[in-house]
């Protein structure tokens, strides 16, 4: 996996630190449960260890069968603390730049304590 031309950072550095443990995927899975990624099915998008992949993201009402091309992660921080995980979608915005919307899931225990997000507004939600 690391030898592809087109392997994003993120997996890397994951693969490189020893971060796809049993742990994390437990943390992945709880916080794909939050009501706040619920209608985006994140067990569909996202990837189901730490780092990033390709994905197609399809765009909402005003652009019904609209799919983007992006690229579709998980991070983490303090995995054996309060952890957050955190899913992010980027996608190219026209102008040969890429914008990110980010979810960020906070575990305490076995279950989701709080949820926020950034950025601008993914194509999911697009009017």
């Amino acid at each position: 996996m690391l030898f592809r031309v087109q392997t994003p950072n993120a997996s890397v550095v994951a693969c490189r630190h020893g971060l796809w443990t049993p742990r994390s995927e437990q943390l992945i899975r709880l916080a794909e449960k939050s009501p706040a990624l619920a209608p985006f099915r994140p067990a569909k998008l996202f990837p189901h260890d730490i780092g990033a992949l390709a994905c197609t993201i399809h765009a909402g009402a005003a652009f019904p069968g609209r799919e983007l091309p992006g690229l579709c992660g998980v991070t983490m921080k303090n995995v054996w603390a309060k952890a957050t995980v955190s899913f992010s979608e980027d996608w190219p915005n026209g102008t040969g730049k890429t914008v990110r919307h980010v979810w960020h899931v906070v575990i305490q225990g076995k279950r989701v304590a709080a949820t926020s997000q950034s950025g601008p507004a993914p194509p999911q939600t697009w009017p």
